[in-house]
């Protein structure tokens, strides 16, 4: 089984770590497709077997809503991104990770009613096409970079971090009303989360 492995969308500022204990980090941009990042995975998974974490840094997708930034509309990954009208195509990747961390501002906000603006549906839609436990956070993330090539920052989470299982259940992981001692960031692999 692979550990750790990294998909960092450039279009996110700053420098993905790449060192042995992430594996390798694949980055992406604006004319990146879908199925490149999707072949890549495949590719990995014939040379190491499974991948236990997938952590993806990538802008999450928002709009001013009621004169707030939210959320829930989906990430900037790549030419084709991820939302609710290409969900479905991440099926081609069912069963290579483990688990799969997005490092995206509010990427499981919930802005509205309708499924194009639920960021939980889409990620309990994505936990269900991929086999694998979503984790996410309901929150506009900050983060640090570096213009020297120095591996960015992304600090504690912001808000509430939540699991989708591939059941459709799903709970919070880290947020105001339940700590963690740890949590896995974007450099290491998640461990001791038990999400059964």
């Amino acid at each position: 089984m692979i550990k750790h492995q990294i998909i960092h969308d450039t279009r996110a500022k700053g420098t993905a770590a790449s060192s042995l204990s992430a594996g390798f980090t694949l980055c992406v941009d604006e004319n990146s497709s879908a199925d490149y990042i999707f072949n890549w995975l495949k590719v990995k998974k014939l040379i190491g077997g499974k991948i236990e974490t997938l952590s993806i840094i990538a802008h999450g997708r928002s709009m001013i809503v009621g004169g707030k930034k939210r959320g829930g509309f989906g990430v900037s990954l790549g030419r084709d991104g991820l939302d609710s009208d290409n969900v479905g195509d991440w099926e081609k990747i069912k069963g290579i990770c483990k688990y799969i961390v997005f490092n995206s501002c509010a990427m499981a906000d919930t802005t509205g009613t309708d499924i194009t603006t639920d960021g939980k549906f889409l990620c309990a839609t994505l936990a269900y096409y991929t086999n694998s436990i979503i984790i996410a956070s309901d929150t506009i993330q900050q983060y640090e970079w570096y213009n020297d090539g120095s591996p960015l920052d992304l600090g504690a989470w912001e808000g509430t971090v939540y699991y989708f299982r591939p059941d459709g259940k799903y709970g919070i992981l880290l947020g105001p009303r339940k700590k963690l001692k740890s949590m896995a960031g974007s450099y290491e692999a998640v461990k001791g989360v038990k999400i059964y």
